[in-house]
């Protein structure tokens, strides 16, 4: 994959490494017609993009969040960030909705009990939230 964009319209950008005191580096690539950020290609060379599936990390005791990349934007002292909707995992759905949603299901013969199925589940949302680039895991771009 190549990052969109020209290399004039690149921004070198630095960001801590929570494991080490290093400098990890990666580049934005924002639009000259639009001005906006197009893609970032991290220091590992995963280019991520609008419309990517990606793994977030809040914490290190937390499981990561799952969403689709919005846009990236230009916060606060000069750091890149994501805007994601979130994706929810069953257990972060409240149980009576959860149990409604299942019964549903089997009311229209589409269930199977698997806990397979069930820890692989992904329920979409409206839920936008921003997160600095660094925060950054994994990214699955949809075919």
């Amino acid at each position: 994959m190549k990052p969109v964009g020209h290399p004039r319209n690149s921004l070198n950008l630095g960001f801590g490494n929570g494991e080490s005191g290093r400098k990890k580096r990666g580049k934005a690539f924002k639009s000259r017609a639009e001005g906006e950020y197009k893609c970032f290609e991290a220091h590992d060379g995963a280019v991520y993009r609008p419309g990517d599936h990606v793994f977030v990390e809040i914490s290190q005791t937390e499981p990561y969040v799952i969403g689709s990349i919005n846009m990236f934007k230009m916060a606060k002292r000069d750091q890149l960030s994501i805007k994601i909707t979130r994706y929810y995992r069953p257990d972060d759905v409240p149980e009576i909705s959860y149990s409604l949603i299942i019964q549903e299901r089997k009311e229209q013969g589409h269930y199977e009990t698997t806990r397979e199925l069930q820890v692989r589940e992904l329920f979409s949302s409206e839920t936008t939230t921003v997160h600095p680039i660094s925060a950054l895991r994994f990214v699955e771009t949809p075919r």
